[in-house]
């Protein structure tokens, strides 16, 4: 494995990134994992699959853990495909179908705010979710910060080390991003 952590934000511009044809995107929850996936499926002309839509059937329902597999097997199979998200029991596989592997790094006060602004934006909107999601009152938004610091909390003590054990023997390169990093990219490409 090859583990390149980005100090120079320039680099991350000269990357070629059109070489990659398929890239997984990885990182704790609300890191930017899908606004970054989905950008580089921009750039790149890759298509791109969320783990999380991949996860749910049409009517809002959670797909077998059997079908789940099969999905993302589906998924891998193609020869050219962008994949986001944090699904543990999958990543080794994922990542030995990969050419790339993109791990974002946010610390925990970035992260919550962008749960927070995530979770007010899609209640005040009026456009469907993409996901199953219900419009909450401010009592129920604030018990869901809850259980989101709890989640992040969680992620950090099992999956984090866990996740950091599986790329450090990934058998493609993992390119280790600061959220901020990502987030710099984007806005300067859309200048």
């Amino acid at each position: 494995m090859t583990d390149t952590t980005l100090a120079n934000d320039n680099l991350l511009e000269n990357l070629h990134w059109t070489r990659y044809k398929r890239i997984l995107v990885v990182g704790r929850p609300a890191s930017g994992k899908t606004t970054l996936a989905k950008y580089l499926a921009n750039i790149t002309k890759l298509p791109y699959f969320g783990l999380d839509q991949l996860n749910w059937d049409e009517s809002w329902q959670r797909v077998s853990k059997a079908e789940l597999e099969r999905r993302i097997g589906s998924t891998l199979a193609l020869e050219r495909w962008i994949i986001e998200g944090n699904y543990q029991d999958s990543l080794e596989l994922r990542l030995q179908h990969a050419d790339l592997c993109i791990e974002i790094r946010a610390s925990g006060f970035p992260v919550m705010k962008a749960f927070l602004l995530r979770s007010l934006q899609r209640n005040i909107s009026l456009r469907p979710p993409r996901l199953p999601y219900i419009r909450l009152t401010l009592p129920q938004l604030v018990q869901g910060l809850v259980f989101f610091v709890k989640k992040i909390v969680l992620f950090e003590c099992l999956y984090g080390k866990q996740q950091h054990i599986i790329l450090s023997r990934s058998p493609v390169p993992v390119l280790t991003l600061s959220s901020h990093q990502c987030k710099t990219l984007i806005q300067r490409s859309l200048r």
